[in-house]
């Protein structure tokens, strides 16, 4: 191939130079709001630093100088290092934080009935696993601090209560035990089912907490099988690692 001239380069290491300072600012902007909204702009600045380091690498031939493209090179790996520091840290939703997972995209957030909805996804099609986290939002604090007995029932019944749309479209639906465990520093219930959709077997794990007394937190992740995946394995990890919000 013919190589690029260099006006055309200097178009090329402009253009990224830009888009690197562009995205720092969005770093930037992440890292002081932590919303799932900007970390969705990061992600799409990640996809473009990664497919444009890949078209360098397959045209190295076609830079005149190897200045100039090692200064390319340098400027694409410090934008995808500067996208990566910042996708790899917490995610705040609500009165919670968790780090996403490698490998999960965001896929939507919004509300959903009465709750706030925030959705990630690993792999495409039916075969893909789901990390979601919902917020119900009670209005105010309960008046007494409740005794972690009464925590539990609380998220028992709440468990229940989230799982109960998850019955309602599936065949064959069977839930295991309810687990109790400590999340984000309070008591919590979790619980595994199975079902079919449409036919195909699926399974989820689904996490139920309460946070700061005002808080109803559902975590809950799922995919194509019978049995938690190695996807789903690694979002439970992320759940079970989540943290309140400093007050």
């Amino acid at each position: 191939m013919a190589p690029l001239s260099r006006r055309v380069q200097g178009y090329l290491f402009g253009s990224w130079c830009f888009l690197l300072v562009s995205s720092l600012w969005v770093r930037r902007l992440y890292l002081h709001f932590e919303t799932a909204k900007v970390k969705r702009i990061l992600n799409a600045f990640s996809s473009i630093a990664k497919t444009f380091i890949a078209w360098v690498r397959s045209n190295h031939s076609r830079f005149r100088t190897s200045a100039r493209c090692q200064l390319l090179l340098l400027a694409v790996a410090l934008s995808v290092s500067s996208l990566g520091n910042a996708q790899n840290g917490p995610t705040t939703l609500g009165p919670v934080q968790l780090t996403i997972p490698e490998g999960f995209e965001f896929a939507k957030s919004g509300r959903q009935d009465a709750m706030e909805v925030s959705a990630w996804t690993k792999g495409v099609g039916s075969t893909g696993t789901l990390l979601q986290v919902s917020i119900v939002d009670m209005g105010s604090q309960l008046e007494t601090v409740p005794t972690a007995a009464q925590l539990t029932e609380g998220t028992d019944k709440y468990l229940q209560q989230f799982l109960g749309a998850v019955e309602r479209r599936r065949t064959e639906y069977a839930l295991s035990p309810v687990r109790h465990l400590t999340l984000a520093g309070q008591p919590a219930s979790s619980a595994v089912w199975t079902g079919k959709l449409e036919g195909m077997p699926t399974v989820g794990v689904m996490y139920c907490v309460m946070v700061k007394r005002r808080y109803i937190v559902s975590f809950h992740t799922q995919s194509a099988g019978d049995a938690p995946t190695a996807a789903m394995r690694q979002a439970m990890k992320a759940f079970e690692a989540a943290k309140a919000t400093p007050p």
